[in-house]
């Protein structure tokens, strides 16, 4: 399953969550506050304005990866449950659990919050993407609690096979490392953003079964570059710059 296509299901999955959200508002207004999960801290990444505006092929490349990592971020709502959803505390359980159904799918949100670390699990009982779910593993996150650190996966529909994973890490000095893998696509990229706003894309293909760079792409803190190409056998094919 491409990425395109698993933003649009969560898109479509994630509307209807708030449709049901909105239902249970207005049938139980008053109802009382339990305890809520903490947030999934999913930073999103920023590039010089210029660079977005650049004609040239490769900066444009940096703005459409940087733009579809992104739009990971919107995942993180998913491990908030809606109003309504049913509350199973830890004691009942061996961890956190909230529940709760639309149409033909339901919801539970596995959490657990340790010493130094938090971490969720969205699990999948129904009708999804034409397929019968049953306690299925959709996606799971950890994260530190400082929310410096964590990675994101994403499962095929109704299987263990990883589709695309996201690691991040973010240092003192304000400098932050992400590391996209898209297993389907057999493509991996890197992207390193300092305090300044420079960074540098890497992107990864795969070939037996090892990730080889295929792009890196640098740019200043005022959004001029200069960009590398690899063939298989990792020697510089083409190189250029932009200011």
């Amino acid at each position: 399953m491409s990425l395109k296509k698993i933003i649009l299901m969560f898109t479509l999955i994630f509307l209807t969550i708030l449709s049901g959200c909105s239902k249970n508002d207005e049938s139980n207004p008053v109802a009382p506050k339990t305890k809520e999960p903490a947030k999934l801290q999913l930073k999103e990444i920023t590039v010089p304005t210029h660079l977005t505006q650049v004609q040239d092929q490769h900066a444009q490349m940096v703005s459409s990866y940087i733009q579809m990592a992104n739009g990971l971020t919107n995942y993180a709502a998913f491990f908030t449950p809606p109003s309504g959803a049913k509350h199973l505390p830890k004691g009942y359980s061996t961890e956190d659990e909230w529940t709760w159904t639309e149409d033909n799918l339901t919801v539970t949100l596995v959490y657990n919050e340790g010493e130094s670390n938090i971490s969720w699990k969205v699990i999948l009982t129904g009708l999804y993407e034409g397929f019968t779910a049953t306690n299925w593993t959709f996606m799971e996150a950890e994260q530190s609690k400082d929310g410096n650190s964590g990675h994101l996966t994403i499962y095929e529909p109704v299987t263990t096979t990883v589709a695309v994973d996201w690691e991040w890490n973010n240092n003192s000095n304000g400098n932050a490392s992400f590391i996209f893998t898209d297993f389907e696509s057999f493509m991996k990229m890197q992207i390193d953003v300092n305090s300044d706003n420079s960074g540098m894309l890497q992107v990864f293909q795969s070939s037996d079964n090892q990730f080889i760079l295929q792009y890196k792409i640098s740019w200043t803190a005022t959004g001029s570059g200069e960009w590398w190409e690899y063939d298989a056998t990792g020697n510089i094919t083409d190189h250029g710059t932009w200011t």
